[in-house]
C-alpha cells in the first residue's frame, strides 16, 4: 500500500502527542523554565480562577436584640480569566534533499523530515522558555502581546492580569518592593517581603526564584553565614541556598535584578487539548496540532501548533523583590 502524506502526518501527530510530549515537557519544565517545580498539564476549555476579593465579615458577638439582617460585609466573588496563547513551529525540507536522505545520502539521518520536526520542537521549547522569563519595561509578555504572560508580568502590582486591572484591585496583586533604580541586595529587603507575606497575608512561600547573578550576590552578602538545604531541583535532590527555611532556586535565564518569593502550588503551565481528524480517518488528540502545509515550492512543510499559558491562581499570595543587585 502506498503511504500517503496524510498517513505520515497523522502518525507523526500521534507520536508527538504520546511518545514525544512527556520528554518535550520534561525538557521545558525541568531543564529550562522552573526546574520541575511548576507542573505542565492539560488545562480546561477556559482558564477561570474563582476567587474572593472580599471575605465574609458577617461575624460578631451579638446581643439577643441584634437585627441579623443589618450585619454588613458579605463576601465578594470574582472570576478572573486567563487567555491561552498560541505558538507555532514550522519544519521545512527541500524535497530533493529529502529524497537524498531517504536514499541514504545524508549521514545518520534516514528521515530528514522527522529530524527537522524534532529540531522545530526544540526551538519551540526554547521560545516558550524565553517568553516565560521575558523581562522588559512595559507588558511583560513574550516578545509581543501574542506570547504567554511571563513571570515578570504576573508578579507585578500595577498592570492587568487575567483581565483584572491590579492598580485598582489590590486583592489581585502580589506584594512588590521595587525602586526607581537598582539598590544593593540586603537581608532587610528580603525580610520585608517575608514579613508582609507571613504576617499580613498569612502565607509561607515555598521557594524564592532567582537568577544566578542575584543568588551569587546573596552568597557574597551572607559570606560564612550562608545556609543550604536539601530540595528538589529538576529530577534530583540537591543542596540549595536558603533564606531562613525557604529554599532559593537558581533558575537558568531567570529575569535579572529580582528575587520572587512564591507559593509554587499556585503556578502551572497549562495547555489546551486539540482534536484533529486527518484525511486517513485517524483522530489524534493532545497538546500539539500537526498539519502538512502546501508551499509553492518543491518542498515539504509541516506545522506544529500548541495553545498554552502560564497560570497563577492567586497572585496575592506572592511577593517580589525588584531592582536589586
Amino acid at each position: 500500500m502506498a503511504v500517503t502524506p496524510s498517513l505520515i502526518i497523522s502518525t507523526l501527530a500521534s507520536v508527538l502527542n504520546t511518545t514525544a510530549l512527556p520528554g518535550w515537557a520534561h525538557g521545558l519544565m525541568v531543564n529550562h523554565a522552573f526546574l520541575g517545580r511548576v507542573p505542565f498539564r492539560q488545562g480546561p476549555a477556559r482558564i477561570q480562577i474563582p476567587v474572593k476579593s472580599a471575605l465574609n465579615a458577617n461575624v460578631a458577638a451579638i446581643a439577643e436584640s441584634t437585627d441579623l439582617t443589618s450585619m454588613g460585609g458579605y463576601s465578594v466573588r470574582k472570576l478572573p480569566e486567563v487567555q491561552y496563547k498560541r505558538y507555532a513551529a514550522v519544519a521545512h525540507v527541500d524535497n530533493l534533499i529529502k529524497a537524498v536522505s531517504e536514499n541514504g545520502g545524508v549521514a545518520n539521518t534516514p528521515d530528514l523530515m522527522t529530524d527537522e520536526v524534532m529540531d522545530a520542537l526544540d526551538a519551540l521549547k526554547d521560545k516558550i522558555n524565553t517568553d516565560l522569563m521575558y523581562q522588559a519595561s512595559g507588558t511583560g509578555y513574550g516578545d509581543s502581546d501574542n506570547g504567554v504572560q511571563g513571570i515578570c508580568s504576573i508578579l507585578d502590582d500595577d498592570n492587568t492580569y487575567a483581565l483584572v486591572a491590579r492598580g485598582s484591585n489590590a486583592w489581585w496583586a502580589p506584594y512588590v518592593n521595587d525602586y526607581a533604580s537598582n539598590r544593593n541586595l540586603t537581608k532587610a529587603l528580603m525580610r520585608d517581603i517575608l514579613e508582609e507575606l507571613q504576617g499580613s497575608r498569612g502565607v509561607n512561600p515555598s521557594a524564592i526564584w532567582s537568577g544566578v547573578e542575584i543568588a551569587n550576590k546573596y552568597r557574597e552578602m551572607m559570606d560564612d553565614q550562608v545556609r543550604y538545604m536539601t530540595t528538589q531541583v529538576g529530577d534530583i535532590q540537591a543542596q540549595s541556598l536558603a533564606f531562613g527555611n525557604t529554599p532559593i532556586l537558581e533558575i537558568p535565564q531567570y529575569p535579572t535584578n529580582r528575587m520572587d518569593f512564591v507559593h509554587e502550588s499556585d503556578f502551572s503551565l497549562q495547555w489546551l487539548k486539540q482534536r484533529v481528524e486527518y484525511s486517513d480517518g485517524k483522530i489524534v488528540e493532545g497538546a500539539f496540532r500537526v498539519e502538512q502545509q502546501k508551499p509553492d515550492t518543491d518542498s515539504t512543510m509541516v506545522s506544529i501548533v500548541i495553545y498554552l499559558q502560564l497560570v497563577c491562581r492567586n497572585p496575592w499570595r506572592q511577593g517580589s523583590l525588584q531592582d536589586v543587585e
